[in-house]
């Protein structure tokens, strides 16, 4: 095998260690290892002729990464992709909670994560929290020898879950289904159950949080409670045909995960919330056959990733905000208002009407 130039065993389910062997195919110019289950590498700096490596997708950290001794300016390594989950654990006290990571090595940073979002200034190997601070925990570890390349860790839970969620989900649910009828419901199989909240109809649940409701057609009625803004791990609301009515309530601008709001062919009132630019990663946007009246607010014009936008007949009026921002728009509804005017849309070369 001293001759051979190119190797590919990608999809193979190896395990372990890279065998030994690699190191005497001295002509070696092209390997791939990639999705395979590999925990450690061997030392590849004898291959003089080697040209790239993929190890992309197995079960790597940066320890048997940096263990091939490979010179970056000489060789072209691939290495994106899922590599090993790292180890965490939890320490419990008195009032807090002690949360450790236990990947240790040099030139490692890490960055906390709290329902998978970020915690600004947590890079410490250790977190402390407060055991009222219920959620799901876990950490993300780079290296800037290999950039571009997140190893996560597993995940601890702090506080009590109340059916798979924590208690701010379980209660904002409890109230969702009280205030709209649930009772009425044309589905509401699990629903206040002892049961895990996975088992609710049209309710999605990752790591211990809501992340998606759909309730479309389901008969719900009255006024949408408050509450629902607890629900902050949520990226998907569907409450369309429904018999929900009254004034969005703010909190709705809580729900800063959200990509997907649909509250079409109701009877919500009223003006839209002001703080709907909180609502950053927003990407479909549906508000059609409502009374929603009044002007748009401004802050629509702030939602970058916007890709759809449907208001048709509802009672807004006014001119549309300045909508220059929308880059990602590619459709936008509006017939079947009161609008007066359009604010310049030259700019949104994706936008069809």
């Amino acid at each position: 095998l001293k001759k051979l130039t190119d190797l590919n065993i990608d999809n193979n389910g190896f395990t372990g260690t890279l065998f030994p062997e690699i190191k005497e195919m001295e002509s070696l110019q092209n390997l791939s290892l990639g999705n395979n289950q590999y925990t450690a590498l061997q030392d590849l700096s004898g291959l003089h002729y080697l040209k790239s490596v993929d190890v992309s997708g197995n079960q790597l950290d940066f320890s048997a990464l940096d263990a091939m001794k490979l010179d970056p300016q000489k060789v072209k390594v691939f290495y994106i992709g899922q590599q090993v989950k790292l180890a965490i654990r939890k320490v419990q006290n008195s009032a807090t909670d002690t949360i450790k990571a236990l990947y240790r090595y040099d030139s490692v940073a890490y960055q906390w994560k709290r329902d998978e979002n970020p915690l600004d200034g947590r890079t410490d190997t250790a977190l402390v929290v407060p055991d009222t601070a219920i959620g799901v925990y876990s950490y993300d570890a780079t290296c800037n020898r290999w950039p571009g390349l997140v190893l996560h860790s597993s995940s601890v839970t702090v506080g009590d879950l109340h059916g798979g969620v924590s208690l701010s989900d379980s209660v904002a649910l409890a109230d969702l289904y009280r205030e709209t009828g649930g009772d009425n419901w044309n589905d509401n199989s699990g629903w206040l159950s002892a049961g895990v909240v996975t088992q609710w109809h049209g309710v999605s649940v990752s790591r211990g949080r809501v992340t998606g409701l759909d309730l479309g057609g389901n008969n719900l009625s009255g006024p949408l409670p408050a509450s629902v803004g607890h629900l902050t791990g949520m990226t998907s609301l569907n409450l369309s045909s429904n018999n929900l009515s009254g004034t969005l309530p703010a909190a709705i601008d809580s729900l800063k995960n959200l990509k997907g709001l649909d509250l079409s062919y109701n009877a919500f009132s009223g003006s839209l919330p002001a703080g709907l630019e909180k609502l950053a990663h927003l990407e479909n946007l549906d508000l059609r056959d409502n009374r929603f009246n009044g002007s748009l607010p401004a802050g629509l014009g702030q939602l970058s990733h916007l890709s759809k936008l449907n208001l048709i007949n509802n009672h807004f009026s006014g001119a549309l905000p300045d909508f220059s921002k929308l880059d990602s728009l590619t459709g936008m509804w509006v017939q079947g208002n009161r609008l007066s005017g359009l604010s310049d849309l030259s700019s949104l070369t994706k936008l069809q009407f």
